[in-house]
């Protein structure tokens, strides 16, 4: 894992590779174990590097592949080995045992088109010499972010916080803070900041340097897979098939040369992963867990059990009191505009984990894949009471339930559950699932906002991102509809981005097994009866997973945020609220 940058501008060439140098060291925590850079005229590209797969010197990049290619890289290609003997029967030779190289040889014997071939995450810089081109890519899922600017010259980095030293000033996007205040995340290409935008997931940009124009493709369709639909005449099969996919998926990212964990909750999804690398590939890798004297968040008794069961070392941090000034520390340094009450937690949970490997195995994406959130049964509950949705409101009688359970303000409660589930109803679908997670409705965003940006707030209300997903798949079964828009929205630009910002600033690889892009096409393609409530992947692990874990109800690696800021109102906005006053209103 690594952070990578790059621009595009004439002048005086020491003040620019100043320019370069001063940027890639602002990335430092990204890949702590070498900076590098390349300039070619105009074009400066840096990089710092996390060594985990060949760790000697000649894979350091920006590599240069035969004076045809550069690449910079940040993430991992697992299947790089099997392309690597593919490249090398069409006499392509390699003097390294890194992905970086394969990448630069897999570009050059099949263009851009080489993207279809990997398996990994990654963001990308391919710059073709002899065409004077610059592509920049982004993985499947978005797991490695990558932003660009074309103002006043194009520039690129994997953080928001390179451009506070390539431009003169960033101005604060209001459409980001209103997407912010009502979801708790920004959805791509926006960011916070007007001048820069983020490159989506599944996409890919090109430059051409000559004419700086560019243009932005999208080289992956996740709605096709769900419309590829496979059929078994016995469901055992399917079952096969699928745990035949996730066990190599969780192989295969045990790959590198440097030591490993997992983060472990007490959930099935991480448990699923611990379990298998011990009982199927007998690996004994460290778990890393955070716990909380709360009893309704503390997990690590659980964890620590199943850890202890398969004799895996485990470790714990307890954060139950920690300083409030170091909480408040953490929310103005970091960069973007993804928090939720699991944030802080994974930060500290990564630093731990630094200290012992250089990257983990993670359970993110399984939720979204096996249908695992309570939000798809209130969908079901919402579209069965639809009829007499609107007499509830008439009668006031869901406002008297809201207002009932407005007193119960930590997360996983079930009053909390209820209050929003009532709160969200919504004859309209789309607009019922959206609503599960919302933060601030309009009005309350308006409120905070201020009256004189009521038409902004109004025009770019989030949730007409989120209708024009469900327009992308309005021809599919109403769970795989809302598993794709999740994937397109909750998965890639809050849990993954989240997941990405915390583990790197302490220079630490996460890996998704659940987000194998062969397991999530196989999953999509399923009929719907085998994505509910995570019925599929409890009969994958039904002989490796004791029954008391398959069926424990996990909090992940939630956090008493209520508690932390002295709050009694709802914890989602009490916690969004703190954020944006200390970013944006009183920074």
């Amino acid at each position: 894992m690594c952070g990578i940058l790059g621009f595009d501008i004439n002048g005086k060439a020491f003040e620019l590779e100043e320019l370069l140098n001063n940027c890639t060291r602002k990335l430092d925590h990204r890949g702590p174990d070498n900076q590098g850079t390349f300039i070619r005229n105009s074009i400066h590209i840096g990089h710092t590097r996390l060594k985990i797969i060949d760790l000697s010197d000649e894979a350091n990049q920006p590599f240069n592949y035969a004076h045809k290619v550069i690449v910079s890289f940040n993430g991992e290609i697992y299947n790089f080995e099997a392309l690597k003997k593919a490249l090398q029967k069409l006499s392509y030779s390699f003097k390294t045992q890194s992905d970086t190289e394969v990448i630069a040889a897999a570009y050059l014997a099949w263009g851009i088109h080489c993207l279809d071939r990997f398996e990994g995450m990654f963001a990308l810089c391919i710059y073709d010499l002899s065409k004077n081109e610059i592509f920049l890519v982004r993985d499947i899922f978005g797991k490695k972010p990558l932003y660009y600017t074309t103002a006043p010259f194009f520039s690129f980095s994997s953080e928001l916080s390179t451009f506070t030293q390539l431009l003169p000033t960033l101005n604060t996007r209001l459409e980001a803070v209103n997407q912010f205040l009502s979801i708790g995340y920004v959805l791509s290409p926006i960011t916070m900041y007007e001048e820069v935008q983020a490159i989506p997931p599944a996409h890919y940009l090109k430059y051409h340097v000559p004419s700086q124009s560019i243009t932005i493709s999208k080289y992956w369709n996740y709605a096709d897979t769900f419309r590829a639909k496979k059929k078994y005449l016995r469901k055992e099969d399917a079952i096969a098939e699928t745990r035949t996919l996730l066990f190599e998926a969780i192989e295969k990212r045990t790959l590198g040369d440097v030591p490993y964990g997992i983060f472990l909750s007490a959930g099935i999804d991480s448990g699923a992963i611990a379990c298998i690398l011990k009982k199927v590939y007998k690996l004994t890798p460290p778990c890393f867990n955070i716990g909380f004297k709360q009893t309704k968040y503390d997990e690590s008794g659980f964890a620590s059990q199943l850890a202890q069961e398969l004799g895996l070392p485990f470790q714990s941090i307890d954060l139950s009191s920690i300083a409030f000034n170091k909480f408040e520390k953490y929310v103005k340094e970091i960069d973007n505009l993804s928090f939720d009450n699991s944030s802080y937690p994974i930060y500290e949970l990564a630093k731990m984990a630094s200290q012992q490997v250089k990257f983990v195995l993670t359970g993110d994406g399984s939720d979204e894949l096996f249908g695992g959130y309570i939000t798809y049964r209130a969908d079901t509950i919402n579209r069965n009471m639809k009829a007499i949705i609107p007499l509830l409101k008439k009668l006031g009688i869901s406002t008297l339930i809201i207002s009932a359970s407005a007193n119960h303000n930590d997360k996983i409660g079930w009053g909390t559950k209820l209050n929003r589930f009532f709160k969200g109803i919504d004859p309209n679908y789309r607009k019922a699932h959206y609503n599960w997670r919302r933060v601030f409705s309009i009005e309350e965003r308006i409120e905070i906002l201020g009256k004189q940006h009521e038409e902004l707030i109004r025009g770019t209300d989030p949730f007409y991102v989120f209708d024009k997903h469900y327009e992308e798949v309005k021809d599919l079964d109403l769970l795989d509809q809302h598993l794709y828009v999740d994937a397109k929205t909750w998965l890639s630009e809050n849990n993954l981005m989240k997941l990405d910002v915390n583990t790197m600033a302490h220079g630490l690889e996460a890996r998704s097994p659940f987000l194998d892009r062969k397991l999530v096409s196989h999953v999509a393609s399923l009929d719907i009866s085998y994505k509910k409530d995570k019925a599929l992947l409890k009969k994958v692990l039904s002989d490796y997973l004791p029954a008391k874990y398959l069926n424990h109800k996990k909090s992940g690696f939630n956090s008493p945020v209520h508690l932390w800021l002295n709050s009694t109102s709802d914890e989602f906005q009490a916690y969004t609220k703190f954020i944006f006053d200390k970013k944006y209103a009183n920074p």
